[in-house]
């Protein structure tokens, strides 16, 4: 299974959030971006850091070829999860998801 790391930086050249994700297979949802290690950067109380590293979560699911992608956060990163919640992740089972659209799948 691939998988991979990925991290965001500001405009200053700043490290802003890093991800590391596989791909794995969902029984229902298919292939999905299965991100183990979320971390956002966040000094100023902003959701940039954390909608930055999202769409660079998303933009790779999408290349892959991966039908949503599954962030596994630690029991900690309580405010974390409530951010991402209000960038519109489902959170089910202690797990946040987010629905991709394939590569394929746009006009």
């Amino acid at each position: 299974s691939e998988s991979g790391v990925i991290a965001t930086f500001s405009r200053a050249a700043d490290i802003c959030g890093i991800l590391a994700y596989r791909i794995d297979r969902d029984l229902r949802g298919g292939p999905i971006l299965s991100v183990h290690l979320f971390t956002a950067m966040d000094v100023t109380n902003s959701l940039r850091p954390a909608r930055a590293l999202l769409d660079a979560a998303d933009a790779r699911a999408r290349e892959l070829g991966c039908n949503a992608v599954q962030i596994r956060l630690d029991h900690n990163q309580a405010k974390l999860v409530s951010r991402l919640r209000g960038l519109g992740l489902i959170h089910h089972a202690g797990l946040l998801w987010k629905e991709t659209e394939t590569v394929g799948a746009r006009s």
